[in-house]
């Protein structure tokens, strides 16, 4: 049966056998009080005679026990009707206290039903929280691994981006020379007075040389025979017209002298094949005029065997581009 259908079914049987128990203390102390009133009735008239009589000592306690034993009943009539009282009291005061603690179980019931009610919802709460949890750290898991592919991503951009600056800068160092290399095609050959000055002190202690041209017949041509001219002199070289039969059929008229055009590339300087001595002498000249920045290339001519002797024939020919 369950609890809260035994407790008050047994209380209900507390209470009627408490009752019972009230009408047979009831009907004990009114049969008492009929013993002692039946003893004072039997017994009264001892009493008087045992008061105001003369008789002789064993008389008087037979009459006193008959009053003991009166007293006795009355007294103990007395005693119950008292304790009968006594027990109605801590009979209310156990039932009090009996009620008390049964609202205190009761509260405590109610209370323990909601704290169970709160731990079920806590604990529902709590395994939502858990699956809340477990999702974020799924989400945390795969934020985690997005972000190691995108790390390795911007590390791959990093090295792509790092190849791009080598190539960058590859790429502007190639267009640097590239300037460099169309400011110099732009640049006119030239010698400067000081140019010209180093190229005749590498030259002065040499032995003397004549020297000729054949040019090309453009304005830079031109220029850089008229630079060159003026470098061999200051050398104390003297100039002497080309030999005939060089050059081609067109001439061109300088400062110097007539000179015979020449259909070629670079600047390039000649001495005969036969002239030994030479050797070092067009060597010499070739490494002043390039140590100038003009590139002067150095060569042994046999259309020149036989000429004049101790002569450098220089080849201007168009710049090179």
């Amino acid at each position: 049966m369950p609890w809260f259908l035994a407790a008050p079914l047994l209380e209900s049987a507390h209470a009627a056998l408490e009752a019972r128990v009230d009408v047979f203390e009831a009907w004990l102390a009114f049969c008492t009080a009929l013993v002692a009133l039946g003893l004072l009735y039997e017994y009264g008239y001892d009493l008087h005679a045992f008061k105001n009589s003369r008789f002789r000592w064993a008389a008087r306690l037979t009459h006193l026990g008959a009053i003991l034993v009166t007293v006795g009943v009355a007294g103990e009539l007395y005693i119950e009707v008292v304790s009968s009282r006594a027990q109605e009291d801590l009979r209310g005061f156990n039932n009090g206290a009996v009620a008390e603690l049964n609202k205190t179980a009761s509260d405590a019931s109610a209370l323990a039903n909601a704290f169970e009610g709160q731990i079920a919802d806590a604990n529902a709460r709590a395994k939502i929280a858990e699956g809340h949890i477990a999702s974020a750290n799924a989400a945390s898991k795969d934020a985690i691994a997005r972000v190691a592919v995108a790390e390795s991503r911007v590390a791959g951009a990093e090295a792509t981006a790092r190849g791009f600056e080598s190539q960058i800068a590859e790429a502007k160092a190639r267009t640097a020379q590239a300037e460099l290399e169309l400011a110099r095609i732009k640049q006119p050959r030239s010698l400067s007075p000081e140019q010209q000055q180093r190229i005749a002190d590498a030259l002065r202690k040499l032995p003397k040389y004549d020297f000729a041209f054949l040019v090309f017949g453009d304005p830079e041509s031109l220029g850089l025979l008229a630079d060159l001219d003026a470098a061999l002199r200051r050398a104390q070289w003297s100039r002497v017209d080309t030999p005939a039969g060089l050059g081609g059929d067109i001439a061109y008229k300088t400062a110097g002298g007539v000179v015979p055009s020449i259909n070629d590339v670079g600047l390039k300087a000649f001495v005969a094949a036969d002239d030994t001595d030479g050797v070092p002498i067009v060597l010499a000249l070739a490494n002043a005029i390039s140590s100038q920045g003009i590139i002067c290339e150095p060569h042994y001519s046999e259309i020149l065997r036989g000429h004049m002797p101790r002569l450098v024939l220089i080849s201007i020919g168009q710049k090179r581009l």
